[in-house]
């Protein structure tokens, strides 16, 4: 089952399931807190008329914190920002 792309789908056991081991897949290492940049490319990218809703996940600290606020609010008519830090090393 591929959901990739799709800009709506419908909640149901296999859709949860999907969701639950695509984020058991994921891992970043990146050396550092860099929003700016898949920010931007989940603003970007296809969403069609629907709203877009982004959520982002992280346990560092941003050394640009305006510049992210910034990206953050653009085109928040369509697209919906939400941001959670975790531990001590994030922004306050």
């Amino acid at each position: 089952m591929r959901y990739n792309n799709q800009v709506n789908v419908k909640y149901s056991e296999q859709s949860m399931s999907y969701t639950l081991q695509h984020i058991e897949e994921m891992a970043a290492n990146f050396g550092g807190t860099d929003i700016t940049t898949p920010l931007s490319a989940a603003k970007s990218g296809k969403g069609g008329p629907a709203n877009k809703r982004v959520f982002i996940l992280t346990d560092g600290q941003v050394n640009n914190p305006e510049e992210v606020i910034k990206k953050a609010a653009e085109d928040n008519e369509r697209v919906r920002v939400f941001t959670f830090g975790l531990g001590s090393g994030c922004d306050q």
